[in-house]
Order: structure tokens, then C-alpha cells, then sequence
């Protein structure tokens, strides 16, 4: 599961409508609640960021049939992006 929590780009688009509060088709408040999550985000092809959010731990890190990838798949059919990336506790950023 995941969930949109910051949209770096709503005031570049045409109708300024954020994308905050978007989430995977499986997401569920309750069980998302209680799921380790980190961190991710969601670049364009120049090193952007467009969107920040939070997916569980379990899609990110030991997915199955890519998965991992449903964030960056509708990332890039909303706005072109191209990577994923996440990050475990201080950790830096890693790419999917």
C-alpha cells in the first residue's frame, strides 16, 4: 500500500489539483496504520521530485510481481516520472 503525502508539483500543472491524499488501489487507513512504512518519493528524468509519501515496508521491500513499482507506475502515467526511491530509518535514498 501507498499514499500520496505531498505534492511538489500541484501549482505547476494546469488545474492546481494536488495529488495529496491519492493512494494505491489496496489501501486500507486502518491496516496502513498499524504497517511499517518508510518513506518514498518519485523523481522525473532530471532528478525532480514531483511526490512524497509513505509505503508499507512489506510493498516496497518484499514484493512480489513488481509490486514495488505500483507507486512509479502511476507516477509516471499522472506526470512522466521515472524513479522510485525509498529510504529505511536516517538512512539516504536508494532507487528501486
Amino acid at each position: 500500500m501507498w499514499i500520496i503525502t505531498k505534492d511538489l508539483i500541484s501549482d505547476c500543472v494546469p488545474d492546481g489539483t494536488s495529488r495529496v491524499g491519492v493512494h494505491s488501489a489496496d489501501y486500507d487507513a486502518e491496516r496502513f496504520a498499524v504497517l511499517p512504512t518508510l518513506p518514498v518519493r518519485v523523481l522525473d528524468d532530471d532528478g525532480e521530485v514531483y511526490y512524497e509519501g509513505r509505503a508499507t515496508r512489506e510493498r516496497i521491500l518484499d514484493s512480489y510481481e513488481d509490486r514495488a513499482f505500483d507507486f512509479l507506475d502511476w507516477a509516471m502515467a499522472d506526470a512522466g516520472c521515472t524513479e522510485l526511491q525509498y529510504k529505511e530509518g536516517r538512512g539516504s535514498w536508494e532507487t528501486l
